[in-house]
């Protein structure tokens, strides 16, 4: 589950000030595009952890917010809320995530997060795979980065001419040539 590897230490940045409010009624809670958004913009940052506990929250949101929203019922029987205050992540968010993951040299992570993408349902597409392998290679990770193309031909996702020409490139710099031609 993404909540247990995006733990954030007291000293790193926090994402508190870019949360929205459980309270929040339909007409101020953000779209997706304002969570992509915030998500794409923790690339670069090494702000990887705060972007998945970002995905965090909007994943935990619709089970969470039928909690938030009983309690608020309980303290206020006037309060209109919303009972889903966080948008369900799409293949873009999760696309962003990965991307602050591999901009953050957090490959190993991005491998977890596509790995549980798909037992969220989210079916990882030939650009997901391609982000990850990308993250790997940049890491001298190249045996990494073929198990994730075994994963990919696995699932039944699309294998594209880049993707096995990337993955060459950087076995053949490796030396490993008869990895390349496998």
């Amino acid at each position: 589950e993404t909540a247990g590897v995006a733990g954030n230490d007291e000293d790193d940045n926090s994402i508190a000030d870019t949360e929205p409010s459980d309270k929040a009624d339909s007409n101020t809670t953000m779209s997706i595009e304002a969570y992509n958004a915030v998500i794409s913009g923790m690339k670069g940052e090494r702000m990887w952890k705060d972007a998945l506990q970002f995905l965090s929250l909007m994943e935990k949101g619709h089970a969470g917010a039928n909690n938030n929203l009983e309690k608020m019922r309980k303290e206020d029987k006037t309060a209109v809320v919303s009972s889903n205050p966080h948008p369900q992540p799409t293949l873009v968010t999760y696309n962003h995530a990965l991307e602050a993951c591999v901009s953050s040299a957090e490959a190993e992570q991005a491998v977890r997060l596509l790995m549980s993408m798909r037992d969220k349902g989210m079916e990882p597409s030939p650009h997901t795979f391609e982000l990850v392998v990308r993250g790997l290679l940049k890491r001298s990770q190249w045996r990494r980065a073929l198990q994730v193309l075994d994963l990919m031909e696995e699932w039944g996702v699309p294998q594209s001419t880049r993707i096995f020409n990337t993955v060459i490139s950087a076995c053949t710099k490796a030396r490993e040539v008869g990895q390349a031609m496998d």
